[in-house]
């Protein structure tokens, strides 16, 4: 695509948004240098880079970046033999040391694992550079064993040197010294002397105070270990040199491998400013599909920021061209340039800000937008317009999407309209993609009769006398000059000359057009009303379910207690059974026997035989009462299948074989507690320990897990899996906060590799 294209588009914008959020240089480098591409291949796999990286950052924050420079001028330096500084030689370790955290963090995602392999293991040369330099970039003093001894030969000269001048200092030279301390003057030890002692202490002066009061004297006695000294400082030097010589030596012999870390970070930086750039201007993935159209539904231009109106826009299905009009200030510059910027930034593999993005593939955009003159050329607006527009022709086809803000201007109107027609047409006619706006009428009355070519209209409010930048296809729209000019203060006696000098079919069109944008905001005014009370409506809905939810919840409670009640029961009953049968093996007693025996037959459960109330029934029908005899119920028949009737009892419905139904004599009895354990168990019977809810909604999903796991902690299964799939997590996130909250959830996680990943969520269930 053709810079000036990008340049009207104001591609730059967003490509210096893009370089703020990159953490590194290099990375910086690539977002600015970023350029749309029309190869299918290579545009499917940087935008799925940026939906995954999104994906990455969705789960976790990555590893930070900052601080890192750009290596490579440090190793172009080392490649030339060059030995490099300690400083550098620590950058070329802190770049090492972010490594692994970044290979580690995306080798998670399938698409990243080929890069993250390209990182090289570089742990040894880090190792070596932190075993000479610390992490100020000073050469530790124990990076060799012969820097140790100079450097501990440096410290005892240093001392003895100072201990002799201290000693001589208070005793000797008191009364001479201008002040009792030690300085170094051309890196030798020296003391300050006042300036007319210069003939009592022998010695070189090596600085004079700018007062000339003091003078700094290196006497005679200190001048050989001073030697001595500057001997040491100049070996510890040239150990120094040839420990950084062997550092860059071995900086050199990876080269290689720096580079290629270099260049992948440089590109994992890239692919988290682009997933950064998403996340901040709430953008959506586009589709990408074969046929060269576009539509975008809530586009936002990101240099309006919030204060953008999202359009809906459309080409290249239905229709070929679209001729926006409408009023002055109305959007239709910001709609050419909202639909050009998109289609660049989607081929530049970044996410667009819109609900929704359906687009195919387009090999260039030629955009021609704004009012230009060329002075130096000595061009017209119209000359220069033109000239712009002759290159689109001659170059456009199918593959290509032209936008055009008025097509032809700086002549007469009439001439005008009739050359734009002319063009659009052979545009149309070579396959093009074309977005125009226009005021002319000529143009309106075109697009309403011609095949593959469509009016769209930005709106005007007729009461605040305002455009709402909303953009309606379909139909023209109106200039609303007069309008326009009322609000700013033109008298009206010259607005009514004005209406005076239009047709009477223009005033007609106008009319009519006015009428329409009153009625449809009538319609938007109702339909505003009916989503009121459709939220209404919801409301109320929520209200009654969550209602029925807490009913669920408290009869769930009411099954626990009485199942935890049975159970102790049974202990407390087992116990007294043993007690009861230790004391009948040691008593002999007939009348203490019987007392054991009447104990006995009162812990027994008491019998209860099946009542049948009337005859079986052969031909049952929906609305029919029955009797169950197996739940001791009776109920009314809502639903028939086969062998299999639906019973309504009580307020559950229960699902019977056609053989165990009785004609009923007696009202309906309560639906108790036991008769409710009774059927949870007999649905529990079968159930398995997987569960799968791929492809449900997140509420049928939910609605799904929810009867799951009531049956199966009456079937006592425990752990069970959950297999939701791994997709963008949204079902993953849902089943987790589900379980979260669950009361009979002890725990959960997810799958490990052999279970599933994170395709598959276990839970493990209380007391089980």
């Amino acid at each position: 695509m053709n810079e000036r294209s990008l340049k009207l588009c104001e591609f730059d914008f967003v490509l210096e948004r893009l370089g703020e959020l990159a953490e590194t240089p290099m990375g910086k480098e690539m977002a600015l240098s970023l350029r749309p591409s029309s190869i299918r291949e290579e545009i499917i796999t940087i935008s799925t880079e940026t939906e995954e990286a999104k994906k990455l950052m969705s789960y976790e924050p990555p590893p930070s970046l900052l601080g890192l420079i750009d290596i490579s001028p440090i190793l172009s330096k080392v490649r030339l033999g060059i030995i490099l500084e300690p400083l550098e030689l620590m950058h070329i370790c802190n770049f090492i040391s972010r490594l692994p955290a970044v290979k580690k963090y995306i080798k998670v995602s399938p698409f990243f694992r080929e890069i993250s392999d390209k990182l090289p293991n570089l742990s040894q040369l880090e190792d070596d550079i932190r075993r000479v330099i610390d992490d100020d970039g000073n050469i530790r003093p124990n990076a060799s064993s012969k820097l140790i001894a100079i450097r501990r030969g440096i410290l005892r000269l240093e001392e003895s040197i100072r201990s002799y001048l201290e000693s001589h200092m208070t005793k000797d030279w008191k009364d001479m010294v201008q002040e009792s301390y030690i300085t170094i003057r051309n890196s030798r030890y020296v003391i300050p002397i006042k300036s007319s002692y210069k003939k009592t202490i022998k010695g070189i002066v090596h600085d004079v105070s700018q007062s000339g009061n003091t003078l700094f004297i290196e006497p005679y006695d200190v001048i050989d270990m001073n030697n001595n000294l500057q001997e040491l400082k100049k070996e510890e030097e040239y150990e120094i040199q040839r420990i950084l010589r062997e550092l860059s030596a071995k900086v050199a012999s990876y080269s290689e491998e720096l580079l290629i870390a270099r260049d992948t970070i440089a590109r994992i930086d890239f692919a988290f400013a682009k997933a950064r750039l998403s996340l901040n201007w709430d953008c959506t993935a586009p589709v990408w599909i074969d046929k060269p159209l576009v539509r975008f539904k809530s586009a936002r231009h990101p240099i309006l920021g919030k204060r953008a109106v999202p359009i809906d826009v459309e080409i290249g299905d239905k229709f070929d061209i679209l001729v926006i009009s409408g009023p002055n200030t109305g959007g239709k510059t910001v709609t050419l340039k909202t639909i050009g910027l998109f289609i660049m930034m989607a081929q530049s593999g970044l996410h667009l800000p819109v609900s929704f993005a359906e687009m195919g593939i387009f090999k260039d955009v030629f955009v021609e937008i704004g009012d230009e003159q060329n002075i130096i050329q000595d061009l017209s607006s119209f000359s220069a317009h033109l000239t712009h527009i002759i290159p689109f022709i001659r170059y456009a086809d199918k593959d290509t999407i032209v936008l055009i803000d008025e097509p032809i201007t700086g002549t007469s109107p009439r001439e005008g309209s009739a050359l734009a027609i002319s063009i659009l047409e052979v545009l149309r006619d070579r396959g093009a993609k074309v977005i125009v706006a226009s005021h002319y009428d000529e143009l309106k009355v075109w697009a309403s009769n011609t095949e593959r070519v469509i009016n769209g209209a930005m709106e005007f409010d007729p009461d605040t006398f305002l455009p709402t930048y909303r953009l309606r296809i379909g139909r023209p729209g109106v200039s609303n000059a007069f309008v326009i000019a009322r609000k700013l203060g033109l008298d009206e006696y010259i607005i009514d000359r004005a209406k005076s000098f239009l047709s009477g079919n223009e005033l007609t069109i106008n009319k009519l057009l006015s009428q329409i944008d009153q009625l449809e905001k009538d319609l938007r005014i109702e339909l505003e009303r009916a989503r009121r009370e459709r939220y209404n409506y919801e409301e109320l809905k929520n209200r009654y379910e969550k209602l029925l939810e807490d009913i669920s919840l408290q009869q769930k409670s009411i099954i626990r207690r009485a199942k935890e009640e049975a159970r102790e029961l049974v202990v407390r009953t087992k116990i007294r059974l043993d007690e009861l049968y230790e004391k009948a093996k040691s008593v002999s007693n007939k009348k203490e026997i019987v007392s054991i025996k009447d104990e006995l037959r009162e812990l027994e459960p008491a019998q209860e035989e099946l009542e049948i109330q009337g005859d079986r029934i052969e031909r049952p029908e929906i609305g029919m009462t029955v009797f169950i005899p197996s739940l001791g119920q009776s109920g009314d028949i809502v639903d028939i299948n086969g062998d299999k009737v639906t019973v309504l009892v009580g307020k559950a419905k229960i699902d019977v074989s056609k053989d165990e139904l009785y004609s009923s004599k007696t009202t309906h009895k309560e639906f108790s507690i036991d008769n409710i354990v009774k059927i949870k168990r007999s649905k529990a019977q079968n159930i398995s320990n997987r569960l799968s809810i791929r492809q449900l909604t997140v509420e049928e999903a939910l609605e799904k897990l929810e009867r799951y796991i009531d049956d199966a902690v009456l079937a006592g299964i425990s752990p069970v899996y959950i297999i939701h799939g791994k997709g963008e997590g949204v079902l993953r996130k849902a089943v987790a906060g589900f379980l979260k909250n669950h009361p009979m959830v002890e725990s959960f996680r997810l799958g490990e590799y052999y279970e599933g990943g994170w395709g598959v969520t276990v839970a493990y269930l209380k007391g089980l």
